[in-house]
């Protein structure tokens, strides 16, 4: 109901002097009314209902997920494909070496059927067919033997004479497979850092970056050039490489292409720290990191 409606047809019925002409009936009626809306709350106003709010678009959420995970996925599939090229690579160099054996295993079977025992009826005994197998045997190990020397030839790395005469500036001495001997500390050195590899005469491709948990793991599975025990460099052992007055702040012609940035050390800044040792080859300058952080990694070990 109307209540105010009511209200003022009430006042001017009372003041116009009308009143007497309202039935019991109609007085009851309002006065009914009135009653109602008294009792009530209907005349207590209430907020309005907070309107809910508006949902996130699933086209934004896609969005926002998106920008937000681009970079890290970039930079970690590019680290993915360098080492991909790294292991197929090492693929492509057993494959080579198995195909090796085998072909000596094939030449060594074809050799054997070739062999045969003397005919029967040149009227040879047992004991010249047991010489003749005997010969036969010690022939084969003597063969066998010089095929282990051969293929440890072949995984070991051999310096020749011309690369052994060959020493930059007095101290480093090159090897083969892309290694240098620092006279110095009496160390084996990868030219290179891992992600890029040796074509015979300088370092090719973009370095790849790792964490220090990460590059002690790359140390510990690494078997280039034959070797198995590669390892992080110390502080001390990165110092020692340092040129001062140029830049990139190492000897180019005994490290080619090396990025002028922070590499990796094995050196912590204290035992259990979650921060370790790393050096600029762009200042020369040594300081410590966060271990999760990204950085290059140059292997070296010592010589035995």
């Amino acid at each position: 109901m109307d209540i105010k409606k009511v209200w003022n047809e009430l006042r001017d019925t009372l003041q116009s002097g009308q009143s007497s002409e309202l039935t019991n009936q109609q007085r009851a009626s309002e006065g009914e009314e009135l009653a109602r809306f008294f009792s009530t709350d209907e005349t207590i106003s209430k907020p309005a209902p907070a309107k809910p709010a508006a949902p996130i678009q699933k086209d934004e959420l896609v969005r926002f997920l998106e920008l937000s995970i681009a970079a890290p996925t970039d930079d970690f599939l590019r680290q993915l494909a360098a080492r991909e090229t790294n292991a197929n690579n090492t693929i492509k160099d057993l494959r080579e070496r198995v195909d090796k054996l085998e072909k000596s295993e094939r030449t060594l079977k074809q050799n054997l059927r070739q062999q045969t025992l003397p005919a029967t009826n040149q009227g040879l005994n047992v004991n010249d067919i047991t010489q003749h197998l005997t010969t036969r045997v010690e022939q084969l190990e003597k063969s066998g033997q010089q095929l282990v020397e051969k293929i440890k030839k072949q995984i070991t790395p051999q310096p020749t004479p011309q690369q052994n005469q060959q020493v930059i500036r007095g101290r480093y001495q090159i090897l083969s497979d892309g290694m240098i001997l620092d006279t110095k500390t009496n160390l084996h050195w990868m030219r290179c850092v891992l992600g890029q590899s040796w074509n015979g005469s300088s370092c090719v491709g973009a370095g790849v970056k790792f964490n220090w948990i990460e590059a002690q793991n790359a140390a510990i599975m690494s078997h280039y050039a034959g070797y198995s025990d590669w390892r992080l460099p110390t502080i001390d052992e990165l110092k020692s490489l340092v040129i001062v007055g140029q830049n990139p702040t190492i000897d180019q012609a005994a490290f080619p292409n090396t990025p002028p940035n922070w590499f990796w050390s094995s050196s912590l800044v204290e035992s259990g720290s979650e921060s370790a040792w790393h050096l600029n080859f762009s200042t020369g300058r040594a300081s410590y990191d966060y271990r999760y952080e990204q950085n290059y990694v140059r292997l070296v070990r010592n010589r035995k």
